[in-house]
């Protein structure tokens, strides 16, 4: 089917027609004929005027019909165009290419797996499909775990029900040593798409029965998966340290609220902790099973205001519980929520992005950082949105380093030598050898390990990370998104703010503006150039009245949704040994600047759209 931008009701109709001719499923057939029937033509309109673009995060859309949707004629041609590009890299390979296929728990998931195994079985691969839905990380596990070359997660994360998604990883002959079960990058996703665009005419990709596809059985690859975790992770949990029975005990008195927030996180995590020796998670009853309609959250994200609220009254109403874990529905992000010692009355706080890298990437320095050398590196790794504290951690154990990659787990994953690596979207690689893909499972099992071993010596993640701010200083952060509605707005703003930078950031000044889409400066980075400006401020030494702090504000494109993201952050140094600690008056500067802070970006983000102003 061609792809077209429709103007007029009778074009739109003709779309409608051949449309009905190669969907499969008819409730789309009627949804098109209900708009039809209503003159909805904006709609049939925006249906119809993709196609959907397929990008290194593969795709994502709303579920419905449409060139610009997520349905099956569009996951019949990207399944047929992935399979034609990895047989042209095979050509000198007399084998066929192998192919896994997880779905989640989303509408359409089920069938978009199903469609796409059709397709590849019919074009001559080997193909593995999971017999039900399973989280990310278990299909990035088995991209490696099976040797395959290509690998399909059928998922759209934690975007809004409405949606679903298409990740495409690569392993086995279509991979380096580096990138084995990585997410695709440039230029291997306009290759595909490429690819895609020869299939034309969709109802003739050939398909077959699944007769020839080898069916996964989610619970034992999830136990192979466990058994690899077991090794790769053994040797940085800090229960190591301990013998045998004090180990299972920690583990066993450690109090968990858990939620997969609708998704599929359940299906393995629950029965996972119990394999390693901790006693029942504590569910959030209204969100432990999986449900496409997430009735509970408007947006299944652990990182959105609210998410956490079902999860936090139910700790509040279990005694004694230690820490809260939540996944987002495909249970490849983490976040982490902790009582506030300052606060017995059931007050949480829960941990952003940045802290749990901090506290997770302390435990590979800490157990190997002392033995790592200029010849044998400690490597870790984080999004140059994220947090510098890591590196300000690895500064203090020789031959340890944290390097910056650009934004996404395509990149952070791809780190030669990687231990461990983070990004602020809640997003942990800390057992890249089995998975090398963000992992809420295998995060959240090592984040219990640190707990437990903490409460058994009398401690807690609170003061643990009080700890390691005495070493890297203390810091606030935050985002701030920019939805629009048009698009063309984006290089308009970010155009205005390289041009007319703000001369200081929460009265602290003067700025200092990186622009990363500078060949240049990226390079100097060790980057490639990306839309990504970046702007930071210092407290200037020589003015003593004023205490030493630290403000950057970096905004990007999002790569996935029609918004600007912007991350903030406020650091301030380690206390000196002569000072007394502050904690109070510490915590009240940092709230202070980053709000200050937060309202200086809220300003000059949307200035453009205000002239006047």
């Amino acid at each position: 089917m061609t792809t077209h931008n429709p103007v007029d009701p009778d074009q739109l109709v003709r779309l409608v027609e051949d449309w009905c001719q190669i969907d499969p499923d008819p409730r789309h057939h009627e949804i098109l004929h209900e708009e039809l029937n209503r003159h909805d033509y904006a709609t049939l309109a925006d249906r119809f005027a993709g196609p959907l673009r397929f990008g290194t995060a593969g795709l994502r859309a709303a579920e419905g019909p449409g060139l610009n949707r997520m349905n099956r004629v569009v996951v019949r041609r990207s399944a047929a165009g992935i399979s034609d590009w990895a047989q042209s890299w095979l050509t000198e390979d007399s084998r066929s290419p192998r192919v896994v296929i997880g779905f989640d728990a989303r509408y359409g998931s089920l069938s978009f797996a199903e469609d796409s195994a059709a397709v590849f079985q019919a074009a001559g691969c080997q193909t593995y499909l999971f017999r039900t839905w399973c989280p990310t990380p278990l299909l990035a596990f088995a991209v490696r775990e099976l040797a395959t070359d290509v690998g399909i997660m059928v998922t759209a994360s934690h975007n809004p029900a409405t949606d679903n998604g298409y990740k495409v990883y690569l392993g086995g002959r279509l991979s380096d040593q580096w990138g084995t079960g990585a997410q695709i990058i440039a230029p291997v996703d306009t290759e595909i798409a490429e690819r895609i665009n020869h299939w034309h005419t969709a109802d003739q990709i050939p398909v077959m029965q699944a007769a020839g596809v080898e069916s996964l059985d989610v619970d034992e690859v999830a136990e192979r998966y466990r058994l690899a975790l077991a090794d790769s992770l053994q040797p940085r949990s800090p229960l190591t340290e301990f013998t045998a029975d004090q180990a299972i005990g920690a583990r066993a008195s450690l109090r968990v609220v858990y939620t997969p927030m609708h998704g599929v996180g359940g299906v393995v995590f629950p029965e996972m902790m119990r394999r390693f020796g901790y006693g029942p998670l504590r569910p959030v009853a209204e969100q432990i099973d999986p449900d496409p309609d997430f009735p509970t959250v408007v947006f299944p994200n652990p990182e959105e205001h609210g998410a956490l609220d079902l999860a936090l009254s139910t700790a509040n109403r279990e005694p004694e519980t230690d820490l809260i874990i939540a996944h987002d529905p495909d249970a490849d992000r983490l976040a982490v929520a902790i009582p506030s010692p300052s606060s017995p009355n059931g007050t949480w706080q829960r941990l952003s992005g940045n802290d749990l890298g901090l506290i997770l990437g302390s435990l590979f320095l800490a157990r190997s950082g002392s033995h790592a050398t200029t010849t044998n590196p400690q490597v870790l790794a984080r999004s140059v949105v994220s947090s510098p504290a890591l590196a300000r951690l690895a500064g203090h154990y020789p031959g340890a380093e944290c390097i910056p990659t650009l934004t996404g787990f395509k990149w952070i994953s791809r780190v030669p030598h990687l231990s461990f690596g983070f990004e602020e979207a809640l997003g942990y690689c800390v057992a890249p050898e089995v998975v090398r893909d963000k992992d809420g499972l295998s995060a959240g099992l090592l984040i219990c390990e640190l707990a437990a071993a903490l409460k058994s010596q009398g401690s807690s993640l609170w003061e643990y990370r009080e700890q390691l701010q005495t070493l890297v200083g203390s810091g606030l952060s935050s985002q701030l998104s920019l939805r629009l509605d048009d698009l063309s707005v984006i290089p308009q703003i970010m155009a205005h703010l390289r041009q007319h930078p703000p001369a200081s950031l929460a009265g602290i000044g003067p700025t200092t503006l990186v622009d990363y889409a500078d060949p240049a400066t990226a390079s100097a980075q060790g980057l490639h150039p990306t839309e990504l400006v970046s702007l930071s401020a210092e407290a200037d030494p020589a003015h003593p009245e004023v205490p030493a702090a630290h403000l950057s504000v970096q905004v990007r494109p999002s790569g996935t949704e029609p918004k600007l993201k912007c991350y903030l952050e406020v650091h301030l140094p380690p206390q000196r040994p002569t000072e007394t600690p502050d904690k109070t008056a510490a915590a009240s500067r940092l709230a202070d600047l980053l709000a200050r802070l937060e309202a200086d970006a809220e300003t000059f983000l949307t200035q453009p759209l205000n002239p006047e102003r």
